[in-house]
């Protein structure tokens, strides 16, 4: 299993959901490393991997609006509940993640968080070529390190 590396301060962002573990203060413990299956039960590698972005991000940028769709959350209802979310606005194939703030000439950045092995729905290429052309941006990173080059560089200059 690849572990996640979170900083401490990434870890205690972390909703204690995420862990089920209690936050307990470790001196000198500057960094503590997480095997993806730790990072909440039930979670695949690339939720870990999400929420190790998000808690990053929330550290590095609290005044920013970074937000994750429901997409792929196990519904109750099943398809009749998947009907019911599409009246209310519900698309497939939505990114993961939403950076709601403009920069360079885009309105916005998608972020669909996948794993190295990790692909693309047709539903999500759709979506892709929809934002793209609406004036957003849409990136695909595959590591925090990657996550990180890409929401950066999006907030320097618009470019990822």
């Amino acid at each position: 299993m690849i572990p996640t590396i979170l900083t401490k301060a990434e870890y205690n962002a972390l909703p204690k959901s995420l862990t089920g573990k209690r936050r307990t203060e470790r001196p000198g413990v500057k960094s503590i490393m997480l095997p993806a299956e730790f990072v909440g039960a039930g979670l695949g590698k690339e939720s870990a991997l999400q929420a190790a972005c998000v808690a990053w991000f929330r550290i590095q940028h609290p005044k920013l609006l970074l937000f994750s769709s429901l997409n792929g959350v196990k519904l109750q209802g099943g398809g009749r509940e998947w009907k019911r979310l599409e009246r209310e606005g519900a698309l497939s194939g939505v990114a993961d993640l939403f950076l709601s703030c403009g920069s360079g000439d885009l309105n916005g950045l998608y972020i669909e968080m996948k794993t190295k092995r990790g692909r693309q729905s047709a539903a999500q290429i759709s979506f892709e070529q929809k934002a793209l052309a609406g004036g957003f941006g849409y990136a695909m990173p595959r590591s925090k390190d990657e996550f990180i080059r890409v929401v950066e560089g999006y907030l320097e200059t618009g470019n990822y």
